[in-house]
């Protein structure tokens, strides 16, 4: 840890935001993990509520130095935070041990957070005391009803909740090889058609076929549900479609239920259904009847996805560790949660509504975009609070993301983490309720967690004149993780480490973990973006480039330094384009609020923000895509660094192009010129290649070298 300023000036006219060394990681992958569980009831201390943990040290202090250390706390002892302690202890918590009358030396545990002389209850032998890392305590066993609700504890609801609205029948050209299954009246149409002879237009493409957008879905969950049964056939899978009705569809089996009318506007009438309905067999018994049912639906009708989304998960929380999978193409326009008319609400509270609920039924909730105006900004707080993805994807290209979002299991559901720091330490920007901002604990509602799941935290120092930390070399930091175990089990787990001090900067830059810096910096500036603060966000980003730059050992680290870059420029990117645009349309920057006005109905931004406000080191500092160049991203380290608009754009039909191509980038780098390096196929990607031509203008562009 280091004591430094936020900011420094290296030069007469730039002032650069200096970035913050002092950054932790809490990593949630191993919290499925068996660890020793301790019997009886944590200690807590009574006056910060830190647990006791392998940190602690119990000793024998004589009286008359324990009542003056007592004393230096002053008459009161109330604590500032309960935290845990109160949800451990939801009633009336027990008073703490008192100091024993008589004695000449007393049981304590002086707290190293807060120093406080905590007296050791006189049962408890220093035996029965944690003296490993973690250490999990058991709040309550598993419920009657999680056990009995399945025959094994691994088994989930996955429920795939389809939009069958008129734009699901939008279609897309395809090649004529590729199979689908077809409707039996669509091959009755074709066979009659082919009957009559040649029905093209004279120069017309041939050997070209057209597939709907619910086409391309019901092959992808077909697709997945057969998947599924071979390898996890214990899991039940149910179907939920809607347009201007909700259909529960369920197993296949089931006898449909239609929802219709003003009960689509009643939440308390589709909240008594949901609860209600129940998927009745797994899916290794009913998967024909469910491709079946899968395969009969039709498009038609308005867009009803908010009821459906709840009573999606109001059937996926039945069973704990659930997934809901919602495909659509639209605006929700029908029932509660309908935003037609409203497009430029930034915020509805009634998805804010449905990610609380998904939480509490330990269901997690992705949104697969199928290329239309979704209204995304308003949909992804369902999916960001409760674990899930966002994606915006082809819907010829589907199976892959369905594939993604089925093999990321929930590890733990209900997570939530308070971490305690040292008493002269403080959080750093990571406060939103604006309450008491410099306090050294903080309480973070995880929700469901995946073996990805990863947050940071930054804090700093307080004043010297209010803590003096110069004789001390080492300083605490504790989890506190409340969380339900897949059985139903809720637990408490406890975790605590030791960081060195320094006052060195240069000290601490060195010893600086770039992978911690890199996850923070693109976590924070998703939440700048997020709330509409731009320039923040580009801010957080571009301090943490340099400085992970600055600080390159190895050869590992230059590539995953550039493998960081290349990943955080796709919310970059739409950050420069969501200002360049509000700047042509309205002659100059728009306000944090109005700035979530007009991304409602950009997607790509939001989507871009969603991924990146959940992103972990693993996924961040790994290759996002071939270099160089790659399709989707920019291929040298001069382009994928640079943060300027670019000026001119080279593009060529495949990675060969690159040997001829590299001599051109290599004039641009050395005037200094920005610059894009794309790879766009007029053979293979006809539709991309229009698109970049269409938009470069907008994008700033001058030159195109192809």
């Amino acid at each position: 840890a280091s004591n430094t300023s936020s900011t420094t000036t290296p030069s007469k006219h730039v002032a650069y935001q200096k970035t913050d060394v002092n950054i932790f990681r809490l990593d949630l992958s191993k919290v499925a993990e068996q660890t020793e569980v301790m019997t009886g009831e944590p200690l807590f201390c009574s006056h910060c509520a830190s647990i006791f943990s392998h940190l602690s040290k119990p000793s024998q202090v004589p009286t008359e130095e324990f009542q003056a250390k007592l004393s230096s706390f002053g008459a009161s002892t109330e604590k500032a935070f309960a935290g845990v302690k109160d949800l451990f202890y939801p009633d009336n918590p027990p008073p703490p041990p008192s100091s024993v009358e008589g004695e000449e030396k007393q049981r304590v545990w002086c707290c190293e957070f807060c120093g406080y002389p905590n007296i050791l209850p006189s049962f408890l032998d220093d035996e029965e005391l944690p003296k490993v890392d973690p250490v999990d305590y058991i709040i309550a066993p598993p419920s009657s009803s999680s056990s009995s609700s399945s025959s094994s504890s691994d088994s989930q609801n996955i429920i795939f909740c389809i939009d069958v609205s008129g734009s699901m029948c939008v279609t897309s050209e395809v090649d004529g090889r590729f199979k689908i299954r077809e409707k039996e009246v669509d091959a009755n149409i074709r066979a009659q058609a082919q009957a009559e002879g040649d029905q093209r237009l004279p120069n017309e493409r041939r050997g070209v076929k057209y597939v709907t957008r619910l086409q391309c879905v019901q092959a992808a969950i077909e697709q997945h549900i057969i998947n599924i049964s071979k390898d996890r056939g214990h899991h039940k899978i149910g179907l939920v479609t809607f347009n201007d009705e909700v259909s529960l569809l369920g197993d296949g089996t089931q006898s449909p239920v239609h929802i219709v009318g003003d009960k689509l506007k009643s939440f308390d009438e589709l909240k008594k259904i949901g609860e209600e309905y129940k998927l009745e067999k797994t899916v290794a018994e009913a998967k024909d009847d469910l491709i079946s049912t899968l395969w009969n639906l039709q498009e038609v009708g308005c867009t009803a996805l908010g009821p459906a989304l709840l009573l999606s998960i109001l059937i996926a929380g039945a069973q704990q560790a659930s997934k809901v999978i919602l495909c659509t193409d639209g605006v929700a326009n029908f029932g509660l949660g309908a935003m037609d008319g409203q497009k430029g609400a930034a915020y509805t509270p009634y998805y804010t509504e449905l990610a609380e609920l998904a939480k509490v039924k330990g269901v997690t909730v992705s949104i697969i975009s199928l290329e239309g105006d979704c209204s995304l900004e308003t949909l992804t707080v369902v999916a960001d609070q409760t674990g899930g993805d966002v994606e915006r994807v082809d819907p010829r290209k589907l199976s892959e993301n369905f594939k993604s979002i089925l093999t990321t299991p929930i590890i733990a559901t209900g997570c939530m983490a308070t971490v305690l720091l040292h008493k002269g330490l403080m959080f750093k920007n990571e406060v939103d309720d604006e309450f008491e901002t410099n306090r050294n604990f903080l309480v973070k509602d995880l929700g469901n967690v995946t073996a990805e799941t990863e947050c940071t935290f930054s804090y700093g120092f307080r004043p010297k004149t209010q803590v003096d930390l110069t004789d001390i070399d080492t300083i605490p930091f504790q989890v506190q993780l409340i969380y339900s175990r897949l059985d139903g089990m809720k637990c408490l787990r406890v975790a605590s480490a030791t960081i060195t001090v320094t006052e060195d900067r240069k000290t601490a830059e060195e010893q600086a973990d770039l992978t911690v810096i890199g996850t923070h910096a693109a976590q924070r500036a998703a939440k700048y973006a997020k709330n509409g603060d731009y320039e923040k966000a580009q801010m957080e980003t571009r301090s943490a480039q340099r400085f992970m730059q600055r600080n390159i050992d190895t050869s590992d680290n230059v590539d995953a330094v550039q493998n960081w870059m290349s990943n955080v420029n796709g919310m970059d990117a739409e950050i420069r384009q969501q200002i360049q645009t509000e700047k042509q349309q309205h002659g100059g920057i728009l306000s944090k609020q109005a700035r979530l006005q007009s991304r409602v109905g950009q997607d790509s931004a939001s989507i871009a923000i969603s991924k990146t406000s959940k992103v972990n080191t693993k996924k961040l500092f790994s290759a996002s895509s071939p270099r160089p160049p790659s399709s989707s991203s920019s291929s040298s380290s001069s382009s994928s660094s640079d943060q300027r608009t670019p000026l001119v754009g080279m593009i060529m039909g495949s990675q060969s192009d690159w040997e001829t191509m590299k001599a051109g980038a290599s004039i641009l780098e050395k005037f200094n010129i920005p610059h894009e390096i794309k790879i766009v196929s007029a053979h293979r990607t006809p539709d991309r290649l229009f698109a970049y031509a269409k938009s470069a203008k907008s994008r700033g562009l001058h030159v195109i070298i192809a």
